[in-house]
């Protein structure tokens, strides 16, 4: 059976949803520049096959990471990639669809802010302050955002602990 885009980009969002991260990065600089902020999109997952499924698909970068003696792959788009990633899976998003669209607001925000800013010899012109506070206020919503969770509200759900398993 082919796969149409839809089914792939619901199929992208699924793996999103469950084993990926929407990141905003903040880096305050040595230098003296300003602070800067960037984005990206993780999925993480054990199987390297669907890993390259994800780069054949939509791009990016897979990289192989040994987190605590067990390897783990990482897929990655970062910046216009990431934008462009999540405007296709919005619609198929559940859990990370808040993410999502903050992800695309503050990217729009740097893709204004550079189509603005014309190069003087070959740098950009620093942020302005209020441009700054509007991605540090971006950022800090995404943290907040990456706190949320809600509990299951099935009546088959059963609480324990490890404590509570083991029978003395």
């Amino acid at each position: 059976m082919k796969q149409t885009k839809e089914i792939k980009l619901a199929y992208a969002a699924g793996f999103l949803d469950g084993e990926g991260c929407i990141r905003i990065s903040r880096r305050n600089p040595r230098d003296g520049r300003s602070t800067s902020y960037s984005l990206s999109v993780m999925i993480y997952q054990k199987d390297g096959e669907i890993m390259d499924w994800l780069y054949g698909n939509f791009g990016g970068m897979v990289y192989l990471k040994n987190k605590t003696s067990n390897w783990i792959y990482e897929w990655r788009v970062t910046e216009v990639k990431a934008y462009n990633f999540l405007k296709e899976l919005l619609p198929f998003l559940k859990y990370k669809r808040k993410q999502a669209e903050l992800a695309i607001q503050f990217q729009q925000r740097r893709i204004f802010e550079r189509e603005r800013n014309i190069p003087d010899n070959g740098r950009f012109a620093s942020l302005s302050q209020n441009e700054l506070e509007i991605r540090e206020e971006i950022y800090q919503k995404m943290c907040a955002l990456k706190k949320e969770f809600v509990k299951s509200k099935n009546p088959n759900v059963v609480e324990y602990n490890f404590k509570s398993m083991v029978q003395a």
